[in-house]
């Protein structure tokens, strides 16, 4: 569909072959830096040190962003406590379940607070529990600022303000669920009934 190629350009990783990117009309390829500032981004596959704690990654990837060490140890305590890992704040990061290290990577990536924050399918691999706790925290953060999310699964995106449909990399429909859902003849409507294995 192009979804994780559209992302890896705006957030820098690979160059547009044509058109232009742009946020609040500044176009990102004229300054990556900023653009790269404006944005957090978590990725499917998640790189984390297992050798280090919670405490210990916020710092290292904080310098990143050339954020000072008391703001990184305040905006990161709040963070664990919102995301549900200030009890494991000191624990090495190796015994953590792929539901921990998610929610500690998606800390990171909001650690410099960034304007618009990006997941790429963000509840791959997680148990149902996980996943709805995920999806919980994740509507939390879209109060305070944009959240884009990439997903070919119907659990993250459900609740979503505007749901844009992608296939061979042309957009298809956009909407909410519910619009969407609305109309008999449209590609996410198909969609969602081959997931779901039944009419709607």
């Amino acid at each position: 569909a192009g979804k994780t190629t559209t992302i890896k350009c705006i957030v820098g990783i690979l160059n547009c072959d044509s058109g232009s990117i742009l946020i609040e009309g500044d176009d990102i390829e004229e300054n990556r830096l900023h653009s790269k500032k404006r944005i957090g981004f978590l990725p499917e596959q998640i790189g984390l040190y297992g050798g280090l704690t919670p405490t210990e990654t916020l710092k290292y990837y904080g310098g990143f962003y050339e954020l000072e060490n008391d703001i990184i140890k305040e905006r990161g305590k709040d963070l664990l406590r919102k995301l549900g890992l200030d009890k494991d704040s000191e624990r090495q990061v190796s015994g953590f379940s792929l539901g921990m290290r998610k929610r500690l990577a998606l800390a990171v990536s909001l650690l410099h607070e960034p304007e618009i924050l990006i997941l790429d399918e963000p509840t791959a691999a997680l148990d149902p529990q996980t996943e709805i706790a995920l999806v919980r925290a994740l509507l939390q953060i879209s109060r305070e600022r944009l959240v884009i999310v990439i997903a070919h699964r119907l659990s993250p995106i459900r609740q979503a303000d505007r749901i844009i449909f992608l296939e061979e990399g042309e957009i298809r429909d956009i909407g909410n669920h519910e619009t969407l859902m609305s109309d008999p003849n449209g590609r996410y409507r198909r969609f969602v009934e081959l997931q779901s294995g039944e009419k709607a």
